[in-house]
């Protein structure tokens, strides 16, 4: 009896236990925040006017979702360069361009990209990555 009266006690208790909430996911995902900035990121084709160089970072560290080729191009615009690699295709944006800055801008020659990665066969989005082109 005092068995089953504490199998009782400790079901209930189980039960009315509070534990943590959870959370709901906050991060971004790709696909939103592509939509949100393809008027502006096009806007700046010539990576010269600021909002490429501000805005890259979300697009860098959103969570990867279906993003495919066909949604990109039309956000985004055509990609400054086509890498094609062992590891698949990487479509190259620039976000910063010295060469397209005006001369009196006195910056290093350099340029930064933002790459996106797709297999060769698969249609959706692999990987973001940033880089570093040295002129």
């Amino acid at each position: 009896m005092k068995l089953l009266f504490t199998f009782i006690i400790t079901i209930c208790f189980c039960v009315s236990a509070n534990s943590q909430k959870t959370m709901p996911d906050t991060s971004s995902n790709c696909s939103k925040i592509i939509t949100m900035l393809s008027y502006y990121w096009k806007l700046d084709s010539l990576a010269n006017n600021g909002f490429r160089l501000y805005a890259y970072k979300n697009i860098l560290h959103c969570k990867v979702d279906k993003v495919a080729r066909a949604f990109l191009f039309d956000k985004l615009g055509k990609p400054n360069k086509t890498w094609k690699t062992n590891k698949g295709v990487d479509y190259v944006y620039y976000y910063y361009d010295s060469k397209a800055m005006p001369k009196e801008f006195g910056s290093p020659l350099d340029c930064g990209y933002i790459s996106f990665r797709f297999d060769k066969y698969e249609k959706y989005l692999l990987s973001i990555d940033e880089g570093n082109i040295d002129y």
